[in-house]
């Protein structure tokens, strides 16, 4: 399988190759993978439910620093 990454992954990818915490790029996705649904990364219904609930409300910018990581 082919997979292509955007930018900032790719970015991630090389940067775990870089400090040598993976041996190649295949190890390092598996892992980041892995890792994302070990840490129950959001699912598709969830993503849906909160996009529905922001239809007819007014638009605002984010703000820096609007977003965090859940605890």
């Amino acid at each position: 399988m082919t997979v292509v990454l955007n930018p900032h992954t790719e970015a991630i990818v090389a940067e775990h190759l870089k400090k040598g915490r993976y041996a190649t790029p295949d190890e390092a996705v598996n892992a980041l993978i892995a890792n994302q649904e070990a840490d129950g990364g959001l699912e598709y219904d969830q993503v849906r439910a909160e996009l529905l609930s922001t239809v007819g409300k007014p638009n605002h910018p984010y703000r820096k620093g609007q977003f965090s990581e859940a605890g």
